[in-house]
């Protein structure tokens, strides 16, 4: 048996000859025979210094490498934590060089576990046909700018003093086109990306009201051109979006939210209702100075409904009240799913729960059907009125006459009996020739609702009773 031991190229090589056995037979190496088709005989080769290895367990590791110097010899001395850390090193020297990296195929051994991985450059191959000659496409399809480059890095996995790491197996820097210059290489895909500190200025801008583009091109203005900006518009959108996908459903959130808050206020109340999938559907709210407030100014009870103003598309709903400042003060809040009676008995009952059983006296609200059938059911014995603002803003927008609304501000609040109510009504009616009017019709069949003149006597009926 004859043993040589080799030295060339920085490399040594052992060889060793059985006599017994045929000089064709190849030696047997460790590992599966997967993995040995996979190193295409190279595991023959290892480098006098691997001794002198360097572990990267993270972008912060690569500060003091100066990629633009860098050879293969200096990159197998490096034992990476994983595939993603081998990337990020292959990717920042792919900008320091002029262009951008792509993950690439992956091969693994018999058990499944992935052994081996290329990185591409991104003008590796060619941009697939889905469509074929047949297809319909709704535009015309993005130019390629592929050009089959081959350039490469090849990595896989290793046993080393630091257990189980990623080194550099191959490295091919044949590219076939000419590399970008590093005034233009932050504007290529692998390397367009928003640091932590632009995302965080991005934010604090659009939260104040400026919008995306705005926000973008304040950074082209800082960093003296759009041409220096390491990121587009279309990066902001995707973080942006990754943001909202990240955070807390509103929902789980909003509940989170009013647990906090009861450790300040334990007499708050809150109470919500779910569909059978389990969206929600219906949520009330009020804290403790509103529950005392409605102990002591819970007579007149206003109802208002704002319709579909908030990013949800839903009613909120707006329980309120007057002081004895004359000033207006809240009782509760809702969110709706939908404006049906049902939905408005759901939340007058809690309602009353939350104010201990006290029914209001009056309630005022804009004249919604479903509202009022709620307000039946639930306040039986409470004067329902119209509310004054939304008559007169319907008056505006259904008659089209000047001095109308004025004239009907005048029958509603004037102080009249209701003979005088009445000489008055007819007399508007005839000087602005609305007698037709659909609006005006239906606005006078509920005048027990809104005018001064019915509700006095109405009150004044009830104290006799």
């Amino acid at each position: 048996m004859l043993s040589l031991f080799l030295i060339t190229n920085g490399f040594v090589i052992f060889v060793q000859e059985n006599e017994d056995s045929d000089s064709d037979d190849e030696n047997e190496t460790s590992g599966s025979e997967e993995i040995e088709d996979l190193c295409d005989g190279e595991d023959a080769v290892q480098s006098i210094g691997e001794t002198c290895t360097i572990p990267i367990d993270g972008v912060e590791d690569m500060g003091n490498i100066n990629f633009v110097t860098l050879t293969f010899e200096d990159m197998k001395k490096y034992r990476f934590l994983n595939r993603n850390v081998a990337y990020d090193f292959y990717n920042m020297y792919a900008r320091f060089n002029g262009f951008s990296a792509r993950r690439s195929v992956v091969k693994k051994n018999f058990k499944g576990e992935i052994v081996q991985q290329n990185f591409v450059c991104h003008k590796q191959g060619h941009k697939e046909d889905r469509f074929g000659e047949d297809g319909v496409r709704k535009r015309e399809p993005r130019r390629d700018i592929r050009c089959g480059c081959l350039a490469h890095c090849k990595v896989h996995i290793d046993e080393s003093e630091y257990g189980q790491r990623w080194v550099v197996k191959h490295l091919d820097d044949g590219h076939s086109h000419l590399v970008v210059p590093d005034n233009h290489v932050g504007l290529l895909a692998g390397h367009r990306k928003m640091c932590d500190m632009d995302v965080s200025q991005m934010n604090n801008m659009i939260g104040v009201g400026i919008s995306p583009p705005q926000v973008y091109a304040s950074f082209a203005g800082e960093a003296g051109g759009y041409l220096n900006v390491n990121f587009n518009q279309r990066n902001m959108y995707s973080v942006l979006d990754k943001e909202r996908r990240n955070q807390l459903p509103d929902a789980r959130g909003a509940f989170g939210y009013l647990r906090t808050l009861r450790s300040t206020d334990p007499d708050i109340y809150w109470s919500h209702k779910k569909s059978e999938e389990g969206k929600l559907l219906n949520l009330f709210w009020c804290d403790g100075q509103s529950r005392r407030d409605y102990g002591v100014f819970g007579d007149v009870l206003a109802f208002d409904a704002t319709y579909r103003k908030n990013k949800y598309s839903c009613p909120l709903v707006v329980l309120s009240g007057v002081n004895h400042h004359n000033r207006t003060i809240m009782f509760g809040t809702a969110i709706v799913s939908d404006e049906k009676e049902e939905t408005y008995v759901w939340l007058l009952e809690k309602f009353v729960d939350a104010m201990k059983g006290k029914a209001p006296v009056s309630v005022i609200t804009d004249g919604c059907k479903s509202m009022r059938n709620a307000i039946r059911r639930v306040f039986p014995d409470a004067h329902h009125r119209l509310c004054a603002w939304h008559l007169l803003e319907n008056a505006g927008r259904n008659v089209k006459k000047p001095k109308f609304v004025e004239m009907f501000k005048r029958c509603m609040l004037g102080d009249y009996e209701v003979a005088g109510f009445e000489d008055r009504w007819e007399k508007m009616v005839i000087e602005f020739e609305v007698q037709d009017e659909p609006w005006v019709k239906e606005t006078y069949e509920k005048k027990e609702m809104w005018a001064s003149a019915y509700m006095r006597e109405l009150s004044q009926v009830h104290e006799l009773l």
